[in-house]
């Protein structure tokens, strides 16, 4: 019986052994999965200065943040909420809006949305690094962040939203991706210190006032691909060299698109092999223009108060339609005395009536053949004029056309005789010689 006792004593024994071996081994099983999925970068939602929302999914954003004045931010790629783990994918609207102390942040990789106004104000925020799982950027999102230097925009992003970079007046370079197809209303207004941008083939449209005030740009190309200018969109970039490559003559440009800009040319494969390199926009040129009743167009004043020297170019876009420019019309620089040098373009078949009177610092103007008429009056008083030759084209030259200019001499290259001349038309000149 005692050893009967004293077998099952012992079988229990090792049972209890095996039964606590199995335990012990269970649990260094559970121990070792969970270290396992141990992750560094997960922060516990109730302990982070940020706040957080969970998304639909297993993703959650960024909604804001507990701390009153922060001046750098870490975001987590993953954050904890309720026990229960997300990835950190966005940055809320707003999030860090006006967030005015901030200087640094740090954006995990997983990130994919910067949603509209996110971080609005933040005008002391000098750099941000947007990770290249970023695939979509809000309106509004870096508006009036006047501290932020530099800034990259992932191949993800398809678009630029309206107001985007709006303000960002220190912004002196950014990088436009290969597959962006838009940019934006006002998107870098005020971006006064950029010096250089790089708008990628692809993008077939600028908002309206996109560039507006970035003075410090110089020359900027614009794509093929571009078909729509919006309304002011470079208005104010004064030192600004605007090259459009429309090979196609198919970009609609808004009113006063390239206002104050200092040259715009057009590229076309038309335009070039003939030589003429340029189409100057009408609502980008010191000159005035009204179209006449064909391709052609005439020049009929000009906006600068004071031009000493103009170039009138050969062809004009004129409300998204070329015109040829063939004739200079009544009055157009009437009185424009601080002019002294014009250019006037082959093409050009009239000169109209009183069209330089006045113009007493005029001091050189060569009269392209293919011209027809000099209309009365049209270089009375131009007495800085000192020689001028009227090509064999011109068969009327109005009344007094010349008169008052007292130290020109004038050579009429008149081979066929036929050259209508009207009352006093070079009365008071030096001298009048025909070619014969």
């Amino acid at each position: 019986m005692k050893r009967r006792l004293l077998v099952v004593i012992m079988a229990i024994a090792v049972g209890a052994e095996l039964l606590a071996v199995a335990k012990d081994g269970n649990n260094q099983k559970k121990s070792e999965t969970i270290s396992s999925s141990i992750d560094t970068a997960i922060v516990d939602a109730s302990t982070s200065i940020l706040k957080f929302s969970p998304l639909g999914n297993d993703s959650a954003k960024v909604t804001g943040h507990k701390e009153k004045n922060p001046t750098s931010i870490d975001i987590p790629s993953k954050v904890k909420i309720d026990g229960k783990v997300y990835k950190v994918t966005n940055i809320g609207d707003g999030a860090f809006y006006v967030c005015c102390s901030l200087k640094n942040i740090n954006i995990p990789e997983g990130v994919t949305s910067i949603e509209d106004w996110a971080f609005f104000g933040c005008r002391s925020l000098t750099s941000i690094k947007i990770p290249e799982s970023v695939t979509s950027i809000g309106w509004d999102t870096f508006n009036g962040c006047s501290s932020l230097k530099n800034i990259n925009i992932p191949e993800g992003v398809t678009s630029i939203g309206w107001d985007t970079f709006n303000g960002c007046s220190s912004l002196t370079s950014i990088t436009i991706p290969e597959g962006m197809t838009s940019i934006g209303r006002n998107a870098f207004e005020g971006c006064s210190s950029l010096k250089s941008i790089k708008i990628p083939q692809g993008v077939t449209s600028i908002g309206r006032n996109a560039f507006e005030g970035c003075n410090s740009l110089k020359s900027i190309k614009i794509p093929e691909s571009v078909t729509i200018i919006g309304d002011r969109a470079f208005v104010g970039c004064k030192n600004l060299d605007v090259v459009i490559d429309n090979k196609e003559q198919n970009v609609k440009i808004g009113y006063e698109a390239f206002n104050d800009c200092k040259s715009v040319k057009f590229l076309s494969e038309t335009i070039t092999s003939n030589t003429d390199a340029a189409i100057v926009d009408a609502s980008t040129s010191i000159l005035k223009f009204s179209p006449l009743g064909d391709d052609s167009a005439k020049v009929t004043g000009h906006k600068e108060e004071n031009p000493t020297s103009i170039d009138i170019p050969s062809k004009v876009k004129i409300d998204g339609k070329v015109y040829k420019v063939t004739s200079i019309g009544d009055g157009a620089f009437f009185g424009c005395s601080s002019l002294k040098n014009i250019t006037i373009p082959e093409g050009m078949t009239s000169i109209g009536r009183n069209a330089f009177e006045g113009c007493s610092s005029l001091k050189s103007i060569k009269i392209p053949q293919g011209v027809t008429s000099i209309g009365r009056n049209a270089f009375e008083g131009c007495n800085s004029l000192k020689s001028i030759k009227i090509p064999e084209s011109v068969t009327i030259i109005g009344d007094r056309a010349f008169v008052g200019c007292k130290n020109l001499d004038v050579v009429i290259d008149n081979k066929e005789q036929n050259v209508k001349i009207g009352y006093e038309a070079f009365n008071d000149c030096k001298s009048v010689k025909f070619l014969k």
